[in-house]
């Protein structure tokens, strides 16, 4: 499961790319999203029975709501689906957070230098 609390989300894009569905179809495409964040890769399983007991669906919901939001946005491969900006984004948050560790990590030592506890009282 991913660490990641957020996910960056740009509403003129989101609004630009899926002002033609309906109201069903982008609360599937969200909870698509949301669902493939939380899953390393960003990928979920090509499989409507997961999907359907993931986003607590009926199959004609599936069929419905789902199904054309698949086609359009998600990528099919090896057995799994994935939608190509979520991937991207994720990508970029990773890296991100690497980097904020790291500059935290090197901020901690050279604020905590080793002298400090090499002249400290131990019990």
């Amino acid at each position: 499961m991913s660490d990641l609390p957020y996910m960056r989300f740009y509403i003129g894009d989101h609004v630009r790319d899926t002002h033609h569905l309906t109201l069903e179809q982008e609360g599937a495409y969200m909870r698509l999203l949301f669902t493939a964040w939380h899953i390393p890769g960003c990928t979920i399983p090509d499989d409507p029975q997961w999907i359907i007991r993931r986003l607590h669906i009926s199959r004609e919901e599936y069929e419905r709501a789902v199904v054309p939001v698949l086609e359009e946005f998600f990528t099919r491969d090896g057995g799994r689906l994935w939608q190509a900006r979520q991937r991207k984004e994720y990508a970029a948050a990773v890296t991100s957070r690497e980097r904020q560790s790291r500059a935290g990590k090197t901020a901690a030592r050279q604020r905590w230098k080793p002298e400090v506890f090499e002249n400290a009282e131990l019990d």
